[in-house]
């Protein structure tokens, strides 16, 4: 690709993502969409954009060029309160604390870099994070009810189960357009990147899934592409026992829900990493955590959040790391 080229596609990009904004400000500005739709609006947009860069681009540097020219946009309406005031209303109207469209184009650049121009390991991820993370919100606005308890307050059932079924259909139907796959193998591969970035967005905090989900759902799909079908099976047999394990359990365990499936998420990654018998010892723990008593009860219920999980986990991710 040269240069011009190049600088055509950054700027075709740019003009996109603006036209974007501005319509989904103005949308804001007469109520024709509310905050949280307009948000998604511009979220959709971004990531269908995002997941066709291997159409535009074949180098690493336009991408960190893009990449720097969003921060350095999304970055002023929060130093300029005209501009937030203005097309800012696109991506802060929704009156919460959030770094998420900050960690997006950092996120796209990092996975960029990682696989420039593969469809299945750079768009997919991409895809995922465009549709099934709006979809998910916006059933989670209108549906509220069948709550479950997260670092930033609640997020619903329904939700996570919409997140893992757009993500699912999504990933299934870019797998049979964009490789050679068989059937069994693309619906195996489907599920399991349903299910772990459905629990990825579950216990993501202040924005991160849109770190989070990209970049794990790159090195997912790096790990699971070019494995035969039998061990697919198994990966699918091993993370469904292990999320259901958690959730049938999380009433007996003093973490709340989001990092209950933290915990199904860290047993996956352990059995991938290091094999089934490396998976036994965090059971173990898991399950016997409940009924020995502490010495001291805390007032909550369920006081340890995804923050307690890490701090009991990063050893065992250390030493697997040297595995």
């Amino acid at each position: 690709m040269t240069l011009v080229n190049a600088m055509a596609n950054v700027a075709l990009v740019v003009a996109l993502l603006m036209g974007t904004i501005g319509f989904a400000a103005l949308s804001r500005r007469h109520g024709w969409l509310e905050a949280e739709s307009a948000r998604k609006l511009v979220h959709v947009a971004l990531g269908v954009t995002v997941a066709a860069f291997p159409l535009l681009f074949s180098a690493r540097w336009p991408v960190w060029m893009l990449a720097g020219l969003a921060l350095g946009a999304l970055l002023a309406p929060r130093l300029v309160p005209i501009l937030r005031n203005g097309p800012g209303q696109a991506l802060h109207g929704v009156g919460r604390q959030s770094l998420g469209e900050m960690y997006f184009p950092l996120a796209t650049a990092l996975v960029w870099h990682l696989f420039p121009g593969d469809w299945m390991r750079f768009s997919i991820p991409m895809l995922v994070l465009a549709t099934a993370d709006a979809t998910a919100a916006l059933v989670r606005s209108k549906f509220g009810c069948s709550h479950y308890s997260t670092l930033d307050g609640t997020k619903t059932w329904l939700g996570s189960l919409t997140f893992y079924s757009t993500a699912a259909i999504a990933t299934f139907f870019a797998t049979i357009a964009w490789s050679d796959l068989p059937l069994a193998q693309a619906f195996m591969l489907a599920h399991l990147i349903g299910t772990l970035l459905m629990i990825v967005e579950a216990l993501a905090w202040k924005g991160l899934d849109n770190l989070f989900i990209p970049v794990l759902g790159a090195l997912q799909m790096e790990s699971l592409l070019g494995r035969e079908t039998q061990a697919l099976g198994t990966d699918v047999v091993i993370a469904t026992v292990l999320l259901l394990l958690c959730l049938l359990w999380r009433k007996r365990s003093t973490l709340d829900d989001s990092a209950v499936m933290g915990g199904a998420l860290f047993g996956y990654i352990t059995f991938v990493v290091g094999g089934l018998h490396w998976v036994l010892a965090p059971i173990l723990v898991f399950l016997i955590y409940a009924v020995v008593p502490p010495l001291r009860r805390s007032t909550a219920a369920r006081p340890h959040n995804i923050y307690a999980l890490i701090a009991v986990t990063s050893g065992g991710l250390f030493w697997i790391a040297v595995h």
